[in-house]
């Protein structure tokens, strides 16, 4: 006997199906090591001289925060990610999610967004953030006060 896939309404017509999706949480908890300093008052001020010069693998460390820039036909795109590992051109990067459009505060989303990055492709290191948040509840908050995020309108 044949399982009906979509319910009948009426003469010839016939319902669509649909489909949900769940979140599914977990009890396991992903751990990353976060540097923090919280002693820095000094601000972060980018000159465009800054932003046009390559960066070098020796300047980068696991553990760094970086603004990554991905090229699109029309438009560019920054990202905020934390590099996890580093090759001979390339970093692994772990991307993190801004809170609001016009907040200097991240977090790393539910699900993992990660990818190599040509080392042309990563603007700047940001300085080291601090942290807020954590809880059950609450996801725990990575903040840049000292970086003036205004320059990058495109920074997601």
């Amino acid at each position: 006997m044949k399982k009906p896939t979509s319910q009948t309404k009426g003469k010839g017509q016939k319902r669509k199906q649909q489909t949900s999706l769940c979140d599914q949480s977990t009890d396991e908890e992903s751990v990353v090591s976060v540097h923090l300093d919280d002693d820095t008052d000094d601000s972060l001020h980018i000159g465009d001289d800054e932003l046009t010069e390559p960066l070098e693998l020796g300047t980068l460390s696991i553990g760094d925060y970086v603004l990554v820039e991905f090229e699109g036909k029309n438009s560019s795109l920054h990202y905020v990610g934390f590099v996890k590992e580093k090759d001979n051109s390339e970093v692994f990067v772990s991307f993190l999610r801004r809170k609001d459009s016009d907040s200097s505060k991240f977090f790393f989303p539910q699900v993992v967004d990660e990818s190599y990055v040509n080392l042309a492709d990563v603007k700047m290191k940001l300085p080291i953030p601090s942290r807020s948040g954590g809880t059950a509840r609450v996801a725990e908050m990575i903040e840049f006060s000292d970086v003036d995020f205004s320059l990058f309108p495109s920074l997601r």
